[in-house]
């Protein structure tokens, strides 16, 4: 108060020297209306007074009536999660020339949509100094996507589907929801790196594909214009396409491989024909691991010899019990001397950076190598750039082989 108050009178006294009025001015409050919405400590909340009267709202009679109704419920769209999916009844009456249809169908929408504006939640405003968090995900009706910061909405954002986009497959729509998400909140999301949380496990892998379609390859050039992670999360949807067979473990799965590759209309195909012949028709996971056993990829490969204290180190962010926090967990393998340094888990690896060179790096210069696991941070294209800057080798611990760092798990 004490600032306010300061800063209150700073500003009274340009007014009072530049001889301007106080019309339409209030000074020592908590919120204050602002083009429709209101501004308080926390954030933002939608104005009650326009909320009454979407309250209010009588059944719609006519379709100018209903896309009344929809524009003034769209202004507050922000606030409503999936208000694309729940407002899709009433959009779709609206493109038809033809006299209202009102069923059962448009009157949950015309409730649903007026239950969420009575029951906003509070849209806290953005953080530039905290990670950003986007939660995207598409139905067969449209996306859905919250932006967030430590578990607290800044704004939802939603799109029906039309046109093209109605026919795209379930990949295409998951993807299409990603850069429709970032095409939106790319003000906020550039600046610094950022978690994407996708319920559609091919997501992971987006970095990693080396056959694009023309489709795909912009958007993945746009996708790389953003530094940021992705988070996979079990979600309520399948991504198993409605119209495929969903085969379950222990079935008929090996006869049904057997009868693709070199049943009696089949030629011994490759791989890759094989897979198509199935995907036609029916799904399950790891599918292509029944069609090709993969080679092993030879011995593993040794750590280098140590020659001194803090020249090879180990790293890694250790979950504490309550799963809430992280230990950046830090040991020369030569002394196996240990740093213990605690660490929020939102922290991206700009902070992990910055965390290592005032604690470590301050104490026992740059490292040689570093072994590391595959955590999200350590493989994010900003500390792989870091590292390779200063001429620090990179050691990955093999895929589900704990022991490549097992210095730093018997400190963990």
């Amino acid at each position: 108060m004490a600032n306010h108050i300061e800063h209150l009178h700073a500003v009274l006294k340009v007014l009072r020297k530049e001889v301007l009025y106080l019309k339409k001015c209030s000074f020592c409050i908590d919120n204050v209306v602002f083009l429709g919405f209101i501004v308080i400590t926390g954030g933002l909340e939608v104005d009650q007074e326009k909320i009454k009267a979407i309250q209010e709202w009588p059944r719609p009679m006519t379709i100018s009536q209903v896309k009344s109704f929809h524009g003034l419920a769209s202004f507050y769209r922000r606030f409503v999660p999936k208000f694309s999916t729940i407002t899709a009844p009433l959009t779709g009456i609206i493109k038809k020339n033809s006299p209202l249809t009102w069923i059962d169908e448009q009157e949950v929408s015309f409730n649903k949509i007026k239950d969420c504006l009575t029951n906003a939640p509070l849209l806290c405003l953005p953080d530039f100094n905290k990670t950003f968090e986007v939660k995207c995900d598409a139905s067969g009706i449209g996306i859905g996507v919250v932006l967030s910061q430590d578990g607290r909405p800044i704004a939802y954002i939603s799109e029906k589907f039309n046109g093209a986009t109605l026919n795209y497959p379930t990949y295409d729509k998951e993807m299409y929801a990603l850069i429709r998400t970032l095409e939106t909140c790319q003000h906020y999301l550039w600046p610094k790196e950022f978690v994407i949380h996708t319920d559609h496990e091919a997501l992971k892998h987006l970095k990693g594909q080396n056959k694009l379609n023309k489709c795909h390859a912009k958007w993945v050039e746009f996708l790389e214009s953003f530094s940021y992670m992705i988070k996979y999360k079990q979600g309520k949807e399948n991504v198993v396409a409605e119209n495929n067979l969903c085969i379950p473990q222990g079935s008929i799965r090996e006869m049904l491989v057997h009868e693709a590759h070199s049943g009696g209309l089949m030629g011994h195909f490759s791989i890759a024909k094989t897979l198509v012949v199935l995907q036609e028709h029916f799904y399950w996971s790891k599918r292509c691991g029944k069609i090709w056993l993969e080679c092993p990829y030879g011995l593993y490969t040794p750590l280098l010899i140590l020659e001194a204290p803090w020249v090879d180190i180990s790293m890694d962010l250790p979950r504490t019990k309550n799963g809430k926090d992280f230990v950046f967990v830090v040991v020369d393998r030569f002394s196996k001397m240990a740093h213990l340094n605690a660490c929020n888990k939102i922290d991206d690896a700009l902070n992990v950076a910055n965390l290592f060179f005032r604690e470590i790096v301050r104490l026992h210069s740059i490292p040689r190598t570093i072994v590391l696991d595959r955590n999200a941070k350590f493989l994010s294209h900003f500390w792989r750039t870091l590292w390779g800057k200063l001429g620090t080798r990179l050691l990955f611990s093999t895929t589900c082989h704990p022991q490549t760092d097992s210095q730093t798990e018997v400190v963990n």
